[in-house]
Parts: C-alpha cells; sequence; structure tokens
C-alpha cells in the first residue's frame, strides 16, 4: 500500500471521517435492493418513507449505506450495511452511539432507552443491541435512535431521527422498520453492551521496539490472523473524536482501536514471540512493523506516519 493512500487511512483514524468518498450505488427506483453477497433484502420504501439515496464507502457493496427520507420528511432513516471484521456488535455498537451522541445538532440529548439486546430477524438468540435518544427539541427534533445486529459475516445498523415521535414512539418505529428488512437466517451470538475496562493497559515502561518477525501462511492462507475474538469486551481508553481502544474482558496482551462505526481498526495481538499490528478494513489487512512488546495507541500511528508498512492481504472475497 502506497504512501499516499495510507495517509488517508491516517486522516480517517485521526479524524474519524471517511478516508475515501462515497459513490453512488446502483439501485433501481421502486425496487427493493438486495445485498448480493449476503441476501440482505431492504425494500424502496420503509414505514412508509421511499428510499433517497444509496451509498458505497466502499467497493463491491462492502459497506454501503441507503437513506430514506423526502424533503417535506419530519423524520429520517438510513440503513447501513457493512462486513464484520473484527471486533464484536458491542463494540460497533458502541461506536455507533458516539457518532449519534456527538452530532452538533443534537447538544443535549438524553438516553430514553438505555442500550438493551434484542432478537433480529431469522435468529434465536438476542443478538442485536439497540438504544434511544430523547433530543428535547434539539434542532426541532425529538428522537433518534440506533441499532445494530449481526446477519452472517454482515452487520446491519439502522439510524433514524423525529421530529415527531416520542422516543418510545421511535423505538417501536425502528424495531417495525427492521421487521420489513428480509434478513436470511443465521446464527449470532448473544449480545450485551460494552462495560467500562476495570483497570487500563499496563505498557510497562520504554517504547516497544523493532522485532525481525514474519508471517509465516499456510496453505490456503492468504492474511494474517488480525481477528481479536471475544464474546465481552471493555472499553479501555477514548483517543479523542470517535476511537476508542477496546479489549476482549479477562485480556491484556491484545486490543482494538476503532475509529468511525464501520468496522474499520488497528488489532495488535501477542503472537507469542512478538506483537502483531494489523489495519483492518472492508476488503484486506494492512501488516504494521512488529513490535518486541505491546505498543502504546501513539506509537502505532506513529509506524503509519513514518511509513513502517508491510505487506497487504487481499480478504475479499474470502479465499
Amino acid at each position: 500500500m502506497d504512501l499516499k493512500r495510507w495517509t488517508g487511512f491516517l486522516a480517517a483514524m485521526l479524524l474519524s471521517v471517511p478516508a475515501l468518498a462515497a459513490e453512488p450505488l446502483p439501485v433501481e427506483a421502486g425496487k427493493a435492493w438486495t445485498h448480493r453477497h449476503s441476501g440482505i433484502v431492504v425494500p424502496a420504501t420503509l414505514a412508509g418513507t421511499p428510499r433517497s439515496n444509496a451509498v458505497a464507502f466502499a467497493a463491491d457493496e462492502l459497506d454501503v449505506g441507503l437513506s430514506f427520507d423526502t424533503e417535506r420528511s419530519r423524520e429520517s432513516l438510513t440503513i447501513y450495511v457493512y462486513r464484520n471484521t473484527n471486533g464484536s456488535v458491542p463494540v460497533w455498537f458502541a461506536q455507533s452511539q458516539w457518532s449519534l451522541e456527538n452530532r452538533d445538532i443534537f447538544k443535549g440529548l438524553t438516553l430514553a432507552m438505555t442500550p438493551s439486546a434484542f432478537t433480529p430477524p431469522g435468529q434465536r438468540v438476542a443478538s442485536g443491541l439497540i438504544a434511544v435518544y430523547d433530543l428535547k427539541g434539539a434542532a426541532g427534533y425529538k428522537s433518534a435512535g440506533v441499532a445494530l445486529f449481526p446477519a452472517g459475516d454482515w452487520y446491519v445498523k439502522v439510524r433514524a431521527t423525529s421530529t415527531a415521535r416520542s422516543p418510545a414512539d421511535a423505538a417501536s418505529w425502528i424495531n417495525g422498520v427492521i421487521a420489513q428488512l428480509r434478513i436470511p437466517a443465521s446464527y449470532g451470538e448473544p449480545a450485551a453492551p460494552v462495560t467500562a475496562c476495570p483497570s487500563s493497559l499496563a505498557f510497562g515502561t520504554g517504547v516497544a521496539g523493532d522485532v525481525k518477525a514474519t508471517v509465516k501462511l499456510g496453505p490456503g492462507v492468504t492474511a494474517p490472523a488480525a481477528r481479536i475474538a471475544g464474546k465481552a469486551w471493555c472499553s479501555d481508553a477514548a483517543l479523542g473524536n470517535n476511537r476508542r481502544v477496546y479489549r476482549p474482558v479477562g485480556t491484556d496482551d491484545r486490543y482494538l482501536i476503532a475509529a468511525g462505526d464501520n468496522g474499520n481498526a488497528f488489532a495488535v495481538r501477542s503472537e507469542g514471540a512478538y506483537y502483531s499490528i494489523n489495519y483492518v478494513a472492508a476488503g484486506e489487512v494492512t501488516a504494521l512493523a512488529p513490535r518486541d512488546r505491546l505498543p502504546k495507541p501513539a506509537q502505532i500511528f506513529e509506524l503509519v506516519d513514518a511509513n513502517r508498512i508491510g505487506q497487504s492481504f487481499v480478504t475479499w472475497p474470502p479465499r
């Protein structure tokens, strides 16, 4: 990956904005849209509101958004579908909450419905999370909400705002919208909101230094094992904007730096003899120079800034 492109990724991580401009997503007017990889179907009209826009934030439908509103509409819906590349529903739900809570026009909002689990269509466990806010008339809005759930190897996110609905009505509205989506049957893990880590990571003294480590790929393996697994996650440290360190509960040798709310992150983990650092995006994983001890988050940004970038591995389509 060249330095110019990585500069864009670094800006995204630091500023929590998309690294690449969104492109129009081809849709047929008045027709439902089907996500070609997962089979998720989003109707052309949701809760009586027609689709107004469709965009792709990554190539090949790996990250898309469909908006539903009108010029005269008093409310707005957006449905996002993006690839599950790392982390978990709790992590990306917490990131989505931050994005909603920190919109300038929503100053003064309060939680009317604290994050709670729900069972998405086609599943048997409460693998999704939802929260609703009272906007107290901010910029004319009365309520807003966000919901996130897995659908196979994909995430579906619903974000909604209304100038007319109470928080309780907004919760019913969002649940009704989710019920209108056609989601193939799949299995998801029970979800619970992220909790605060009981203590911060200990990085020790000194600076994590270089190690001469080569990722050895076995037959049929085309990328390092960048995924950090965990059923329960805790929030460790806020890094400013929508960037935060998360780690699986009970671990102290790995962490995920999530930025924004669509799956892009740095995954840092012990590999036994060294610590790997991988930038995980929708369609590829890029390795940074490995360290001899757990690096501080600031050092990761320094590595990117210094172009200490290793090999990139295409992860889509899966092989």
